[in-house]
């Protein structure tokens, strides 16, 4: 089933067989020469030219080594070259062997297919190139000769990891559900022996559209066979079911239950706003935090803006990114209070969440200019100017009517919150009427308080 010299799998090393020891045996002799080519360099540098003749020898080593890596590095070359052709004709051929199988009538069609189990890593390769509908046929082929017991007896007579990576990747390429208890059991075997082996089960798991594989990757999450984030974006990134995460949102474990709350904030299921509801009640931060981060995908503001006066400051922040991803431009009179908190990361989260929500958060924010906090009125100061505000209001100063004497009495609050320089520094484009009166203003006004 296997090829002799299995491929290279991401994160999995592969060991054994004649070629890799073949290749070691290159590899130590390429280095071997290079260390004579160097040390015969180094001695010819230090030798003075009275001694050369006691070590003519040197000279020729170190070009015999030169000579030697060159060789060795042309034939590597060429031997990968040829090796990778020989592949490339094979899954070539392979491809044509699969498309003449496909015009067989239906025992034929199976018979040719189980010839073809032992190359069954080439099969896939092939089948990679098909369109959506012939791959689906050709697995609903594959699954009706048990291709699946073929790839479980290889996964459990082996012991190279190499060919057990390469079996647990046909699995999921197979995609036949009554191979799910044997991915979830190798699973469980490996996460303690080899967490190499043991993610890709679960990649293999992740390629299933089974609430069963949801399950048994829920489970790795749970439990804790392998990395937490990783199994978290296998989960991600497959076709999970939001019910089957929601049901571990009571785990005992609030690392558990902070990354189910990142996962229903991805699900769009229509009932992860109430899961997500008691989530954001959890008495861990961490999950209150990760809950209020995901409610940005949901109509749920009533949750955040309750979640905007929590004790804990890492909950504030989130809840305050939530609102600025969801466009919640409602809340932006609660997020301006946010603007003094005593920590400087839920004051940047609520800047950056009224700046997210644009010219609808101006009238709350304006109130903020006369704030008793000096921390709260330099930020209003630099939402306002993100948002244009201020240019709005240095262009009016060159209008004669009211417009130019309410422009003057904004600049001065926005000035006195801390923003005089950048108003100073905004006159350079302005018409020279404005410019004038501009200057004028900076020469009236006190230094910011």
């Amino acid at each position: 089933m296997f090829p002799r010299d299995p491929p290279a799998v991401p994160g999995v090393p592969v060991h054994g067989g004649p070629s890799s020891t073949r290749s070691s045996a290159r590899a130590v002799i390429m280095v071997a020469l290079y260390l004579g080519l160097v040390i015969g360099t180094i001695a010819l540098a230090g030798i003075r030219e009275t001694y050369l003749e006691r070590f003519w020898w040197l000279a020729p080593l170190a070009a015999l080594a030169y000579v030697g890596v060159l060789s060795l590095t042309v034939a590597s070359f060429a031997r990968r070259r040829k090796r990778t052709g020989a592949h490339q004709d094979a899954v070539a051929a392979m491809t044509q062997a699969l498309r003449a199988a496909r015009q067989l009538p239906g025992d034929a069609r199976l018979a040719a297919l189980r010839e073809l189990l032992p190359r069954l890593h080439d099969v896939r390769i092939a089948g990679d190139s098909f369109s959506a509908a012939e791959r689906a046929e050709l697995l609903e082929s594959l699954a009706a000769i048990d291709a699946h017991a073929y790839v479980e007896a290889e996964l459990a007579r082996t012991r190279r990891k190499g060919r057990q990576a390469d079996a647990l990747l046909l699995l999921g390429w197979l995609t036949d559900e009554r191979s799910l208890p044997a991915l979830a059991s190798a699973l469980r075997d490996l996460g303690d022996r080899d967490p190499d082996l043991a993610y890709v089960a679960a990649q293999s798991l992740a390629e299933y559209d089974s609430e069963l594989a949801c399950r048994y990757l829920m489970e790795a999450l749970q439990i804790g066979y392998i990395s937490r984030p990783l199994v978290a974006t296998l989960i991600e990134t497959s076709r999970f079911a939001p019910e089957v995460v929601a049901r571990a949102r009571r785990d005992p474990d609030p690392d558990v239950r902070s990354w189910v709350a990142y996962l229903l904030g991805r699900s769009r299921s229509a009932h992860a706003g109430t899961w997500l509801e008691s989530l954001a009640a959890d008495p861990e931060p961490e999950v209150r935090a990760s809950a209020a981060e995901a409610l940005a995908e949901f109509p749920e503001t009533a949750i955040l803006e309750s979640l905007l006066s929590d004790p804990h400051w890492l909950v504030r922040a989130n809840a305050a990114k939530a609102i600025g991803d969801a466009d919640f431009t409602t809340l932006a009179p609660h997020l301006t209070p946010l603007l003094r908190d005593r920590v400087w990361w839920v004051r940047q989260s609520a800047t950056l969440a009224l700046k997210r929500l644009g010219a609808s958060s101006v009238p709350a924010v304006l109130p903020m200019l006369e704030d008793d906090d000096q921390f709260a009125r330099n930020k209003a100061a630099e939402v306002l100017i993100d948002l244009g505000y201020v240019s709005q209001q240095i262009a009016a100063l060159g209008s004669n009517r009211d417009d130019g004497v309410d422009a003057s009495r904004r600049l001065g609050a926005v000035a006195r919150a801390g923003a005089r320089s950048t108003i100073a520094g905004s006159a350079g484009g302005t018409g020279t009427l404005t410019r004038q009166r501009l200057d004028v203003l900076l020469a009236e006004w006190e230094t910011p308080r």
